[in-house]
Order: structure tokens, then sequence, then C-alpha cells
């Protein structure tokens, strides 16, 4: 496997804040999908995701309709930090996310119902990072963009408005 996660802040003015996030990964082994671990997967969606996306469940999904990940991850987001003035320990934001899930392997031996995930997933909204005495609190309300319906009888996508995580990086 190959990965890259990088972070990028950059000051607007004294108050404003321009953030990036990229996550990318790719995984395969030297004799395709018959020696790949399944556990080895990516999965995409949620707080440290694509927010407002139910978490780990974009991308390929099995023949019950799970999420099965796949071993090719696109993920990023865009968001501008404005100040508040309730208190330092809480930092506001608006962002934009995109990211998906992807495989170049053929699941279908598997359980898979094909290599195909789909189109790159987006959405917007709010975020509130606050530092408490337990720990940092992430908390998001996230609404998606284009949200995929399920064919013959599937799910399709889980969106999730409201997302929070506990020990959240700030």
């Amino acid at each position: 496997t190959i990965n890259y996660h990088g972070k990028w802040y950059a000051p607007l003015t004294d108050e404003f804040i321009l953030t990036s996030r990229a996550d990318l990964g790719y995984g395969n082994s030297l004799h395709g999908a018959r020696n790949y671990p399944f556990f080895k997967n990516y999965y995409a969606g949620g707080i440290d995701s694509v927010r407002g996306y139910q978490g780990y469940t974009l991308g390929p999904r099995d023949s019950n309709d799970n999420p099965y990940g796949g071993n090719m991850l696109v993920d990023a987001s865009i968001g501008l930090i404005f100040p508040n003035y309730l208190t330092e320990n809480l930092r506001t934001s608006a962002f934009v996310d995109a990211g998906n899930v992807y495989t170049s392997l053929n699941n279908r031996g598997f359980g898979g119902k094909s290599t195909d995930a789909g189109p790159i997933r987006y959405s917007i909204g709010l975020e509130a990072d606050w530092i408490t005495p337990f720990g940092p609190i992430q908390f998001s309300l996230a609404k998606p963009l284009n949200r995929q319906k399920g064919k013959g009888g599937n799910r399709g996508d889980q969106e999730e408005v409201f997302q929070f995580a506990l020990g959240a990086n700030f």
C-alpha cells in the first residue's frame, strides 16, 4: 500500500484562515485480487473524510449491499476557518468535502457486486472544534450534494447530517 495524507493552512487575513486536506491511497498485491486481503481495503464517509455521509459507507458494496471498501482512496476537503467571539477554546469553519473509494480489482469472486463505486461524492457544511478539559470534541453539520440512490432495492448512500468525534484533531 501507498498512502498520502496532507493538511495545509494559509492565513487570508488576521481573522480568516483557509484550510485544505487531502488523503490518497492505493493498495494491491503482486498477484492481483486473489491475494490482496479485504481487511486492507480503504473506506470513506464520515467525520474524518466526506462529512454528511454515514461513516465508512462510500464505495463498492458486496452482494448484501454492505460497504466492501476498495483498494483506491481519493478524499479531499477545503474549508474556511472564521472567528467566533464566544471563547478561545472553540474553532468554527465552513467546508466542502469530496471523495470516494474505488477498486481496480475484480471483487465479484469475494461477494462484491461490481468494481464501479459511482462518482466522487460531495458535501458542504459547518464544523465546530471545541477543546474541553476532557479532550477535543469535533461537531459537524453537513449536507451531501450528490447522494446516490440505491437501485433494485439497494439502500444507496446513507446520509448522516450531524456527526461528532471525541478526541478529534484540533
